[in-house]
Formats: structure tokens, sequence, C-alpha cells
């Protein structure tokens, strides 16, 4: 038994994601949900990320490796909808801040609102990866979903309106309590290692992915694009979190 180079960043991921959904549990405890439901979102990210390094690593023993690797694939984009609903929640005490302090254009129904899209790109997710790999399994070849592709696009879409109100939320800083402002720099610090995933499944849902497929098979790509900047954003809010 020989393990590949995706096989070692999955064994990396069950390292780092059991211990952290560990920690996610703990703060879901730790804080009260009924005022920061982000710390919730947290919980099955980890779980999801787990899920995922473990089918990958099912491939080692068995025949159906190309299947399982697709579920892996998809369980790995499934998990950029609690990432950011992980921010919503957040943004959302933020937003609660503000507004007892001053009149404020976002309220918290937008914050809730924002979620629907979020986890119908979750539902789409879970729905194009099932039919890519019932497709593959029927025909030997990997066919990529449009559903996978529209989830992609809410994504973004739901990424670019946290950074319009985080950037909002920037400029009404002086008016926020220390403790939220800590929840503001670290979404801030958070953008652009969430960016990052959700800019390799751009790469990956692309037409043109099929031309440069070594590229976009490449282990150091993906740990660069996706592993660790997850990664960073627990470690982020777990410092957050526990501080």
């Amino acid at each position: 038994m020989s393990l590949s180079a995706h096989d070692a960043i999955s064994i990396l991921d069950l390292a780092f994601y059991i211990p952290s959904s560990l920690l996610s549990l703990y703060l879901c405890f730790r804080h009260d949900l009924r005022q920061n439901i982000g710390w919730f979102f947290l919980v099955p990210f980890t779980l999801v990320k787990i899920a995922a390094a473990s089918v990958q690593l099912a491939t080692i023993n068995s025949s159906d490796g190309e299947i399982l690797r697709s579920v892996s694939a998809m369980l790995s984009l499934v998990a950029i909808a609690p990432l950011l609903l992980t921010i919503l929640g957040h943004l959302q005490q933020i937003q609660q801040a503000v507004a007892k302090a001053r009149p404020t254009r976002i309220a918290t129904v937008h914050l809730v609102l924002l979620r629907v899209p979020t986890i119908t790109g979750l539902v789409l997710a879970a729905h194009g990866g099932t039919a890519s790999t019932n497709h593959l399994d029927k025909t030997g070849h990997f066919k990529k979903s449009t559903m996978s592709v529209v989830a992609v696009g809410l994504y973004l879409v739901i990424f670019a309106a946290i950074v319009a109100i985080t950037l909002r939320f920037l400029l009404s800083r002086s008016h926020i309590r220390s403790a939220e402002r800590r929840f503001l720099f670290a979404i801030t610090a958070s953008l652009p290692f969430i960016f990052i995933p959700i800019l390799y499944a751009v790469l990956q849902a692309s037409e043109a992915a099929h031309q440069f497929r070594v590229l976009v098979d490449s282990v150091a790509l993906m740990a660069c694009m996706s592993t660790v900047p997850e990664m960073v954003v627990v470690v982020i809010y777990g410092w957050v979190g526990l501080t």
C-alpha cells in the first residue's frame, strides 16, 4: 500500500479538523448562539472536511477510486457554504452592535436573507456533485454538472456581498465596541483566505478547466488554494473564540 500526495493531504486534514471539530463544539457552548450563530456553522464545516478526507483515504484500498475522488471533491465544494455562513453569523452580531450606536442601512434581515442563496449553493453543490458521480459511474467519464457551476457562481455573489458589508462596517468601526471590533478585524483578515478556495472552485468549474487538467489536479495547487487557506480561516476564528 502506497500513499499518494492526495492521501497525504487528507491525513493532514484529518489531523487538523478532528481536533478543530471539538474546538468548534466547545466554542458553541462557550458563546451564546442566540447572539452569534456564526460559531455553529464551524461545526458542519469541520465535519464535512473530515468526511471529504475520509472518502479520499478510502480510495487507497478501493476499486472505485475515481468515484470516491469525485465524492471527495463534491464535499470540498459543499464545505465552502458553512464558511460563508460563519462569516454571515459574525457580521450579524456586528450589525446589531452598530445598530445600537447609530442608524445603519444594513439590517439583520439582510444578513439572514443572504443565508438563503448560500444554502441554495450548498444544495446545488451536493446535487451537482452527485450527478457528476453518477455519470462517472455509468459512463466512466467525469462531466461537470451545471448545478455545481451555478453553486460556485452563488458563492462568488455571496462573497462579494460579504466584502461590501464588511467594508461598510469598517467605516463605522469607531462606533463598534471592542469585542465586536475584534470580530470585524477577524472577518477582514479571513476574507482573502476564503476567496482563494472559491477562486480554486471557479478554476475547477470553468469550461477551460479540462485544457489545464495537470494544473487543476495539481496537489500543490490544491494545498495552496484550498487546504492551507481554509485551515488559516479556522485558526483565525478559533483564536478569536478563545481569547
